[in-house]
């Protein structure tokens, strides 16, 4: 089989973790993948370099381009694709205006959401062309009941690993207790809600992404900010004690479930359907939005937890063999 995933951005997220996951496994299985980069990135950001053996250079970046939806669809069609899978692209409508094998069904959509942010009547405008609308969450899913998606939860298999000794690298004592996010930084992930946390503690904070944080004075001597994309994450999780997601919203976010998967303990805010998945863990702790004081007793909580208990309850291989089900590949 052969499948075109577009994806809206190579920087680093969810949404490109998924690209990344989802065809690695899909060429385990001998299936075709290419990936066209719709719109942020460039050529030498870590999901394209990673994804480079597989991806489309032609076709990407060019989402503002007048002949985007045009080459899509002949590329489509030249190609001939049997699956689009595409997260999040308003230009679908043209694409399929310019693709026979759109039009006539030999190539079916997958669409998938990823955030709950996604408007409604952008997913009504696309009545009869999706094949199969995809939810990473049951929480995103119930907002678009009417149009009966399948809900497959994320998953990512252990994160890679050189051997990097990130508190020496970092000039963090080795035997201080480090609370750590890793992503992107911006509003809805709150990543300054961890300065807060540590504010009145004796702990470090290790934060690892892109994006404006403000750092107070006070804590420059236990902050740590490594302002980059890592392509190897396996590293900097292990060099925290307790991963730590203060977000006000997600779908089904990978970054806990990759910490988890390092040894790390998680102490996130209860969005998406985490809480149902991992409440009996005993590496997972839920703590309300803001609460300072909630957040400080389930991360004082976790000292002793073993983040692999019951882990087998979410396989990392059980999100492709979903895929190919409902693809029916």
């Amino acid at each position: 089989m052969k499948i075109l995933y577009l994806s809206p951005m190579s920087i680093a997220g969810g949404g490109q973790r998924h690209a990344q996951v989802f065809s690695d496994g899909m060429r385990e299985k001998g299936h075709d993948v290419e990936i066209v980069f719709t719109r942020i990135g460039h050529r030498g950001c870590m999901f394209h370099f990673l994804l480079r053996d597989r991806v489309v250079d032609d076709l990407c970046y060019r989402y503002d381009d007048p002949t985007y939806p045009g080459d899509m669809g002949r590329h489509i069609d030249t190609q001939q694709h049997d699956y689009l899978m595409v997260d999040n692209d308003e230009r679908l409508p043209e694409i399929w205006a310019h693709s026979s094998r759109l039009q006539s069904g030999a190539c079916k959509v997958v669409f998938v959401i990823h955030t709950e942010n996604k408007p409604e009547s952008q997913l009504r405008s696309l009545t009869g062309k999706i094949w199969k609308l995809i939810c990473v969450s049951h929480k995103i899913a119930d907002r678009f009941k009417w149009a009966h998606p399948v809900v497959i939860h994320n998953n990512v298999p252990r994160p890679a690993s050189i051997g990097i000794n990130v508190r020496q690298f970092m000039h963090i004592p080795a035997d201080a207790f480090v609370i750590g996010y890793m992503g992107r930084l911006d509003g809805n992930k709150d990543p300054e809600f961890l300065l807060k946390i540590a504010r009145d503690n004796d702990w470090w904070v290790l934060i690892v992404g892109k994006g404006p944080i403000a750092v107070p004075v006070s804590m420059t001597p236990r902050v740590r900010i490594f302002p980059n994309e890592v392509a190897m994450p396996g590293d900097w999780y292990s060099a925290m004690n307790v991963y730590v997601l203060p977000s006000r919203s997600e779908g089904f976010p990978l970054a806990p479930i990759e910490a988890l998967k390092s040894l790390t303990s998680v102490a996130m805010t209860p969005t998406s359907d985490f809480p149902d998945v991992f409440n009996e863990f005993r590496s997972v702790r839920f703590f309300e939005h803001g609460n300072l004081i909630d957040a400080r007793e389930k991360i004082e909580s976790l000292e002793a937890d073993h983040p692999l208990d019951n882990l087998q309850r979410h396989p990392s291989d059980c999100m492709v063999e979903r895929y190919c089900e409902v693809m029916e590949i």
